[in-house]
């Protein structure tokens, strides 16, 4: 009990007791410096989505400033920044221009349809060598008990079946990935 007086009336007296910003000690402590320089220093204003479309002025993005300039300082290089290089290298000056969107769609399409393409090539190669397996697998003259190219005939077919549900597999996954691109695939 005797404990429990003796710290609350500390605890009481240290409330009463005059902390070191009021006593004008604060020059030496580094926290009231950075608190007093970030008050100097403003911030910028924070642009919305909606700002920007109803702007009716061009908005600029000052150098060392926004995702680049994060993304330089942080070691990562963006994708922009990697295309600028790129086309810098490649091209001289001029010459650089930025795709359009519809070309850039046009070039995923392209993308998409050539994988498309060969996946269903793949389908029928697979195809066709599970047709020739059961074709000798029904050629009675090589099916006697004992034969091992039996056995061997059908893991094959076995075999083409599981890599044509692959294909198929992923013709549906870059189908999928043409609708969120929003380019259309045969």
């Amino acid at each position: 009990m005797k404990l429990l007086i003796a710290v609350t009336m500390a605890i009481s007296l240290a409330g009463t007791a005059p902390s070191r910003a009021e006593s004008g000690d604060d020059k030496d402590s580094p926290l009231a410096a950075l608190a007093k320089k970030s008050k100097k220093t403003s911030q910028a204003p924070v642009m919305t989505n909606q700002d920007l479309r109803t702007t009716k002025s061009r908005v600029t993005i000052p150098p060392g400033d926004g995702p680049a300039a994060a993304a330089a300082e942080s070691g990562e290089g963006s994708a922009d920044g990697d295309k600028a290089e790129g086309a810098a290298e490649g091209a001289p000056e001029g010459e650089a221009e930025e795709k359009t969107g519809a070309e850039l769609r046009a070039e995923r399409q392209k993308e998409l349809q050539t994988s498309v393409d060969q996946q269903r090539d793949r389908i029928s190669q697979l195809t066709a060598k599970k047709q020739a397996a059961q074709l000798e697998l029904n050629d009675q003259t090589t099916n006697y008990p004992g034969n091992k190219r039996r056995a061997t005939q059908m893991q094959l077919i076995e075999n083409c079946d599981k890599e044509i549900a692959d294909a198929e597999a992923q013709i549906a996954d870059l189908r999928n990935q043409a609708r969120r691109a929003g380019v259309a695939v045969r």
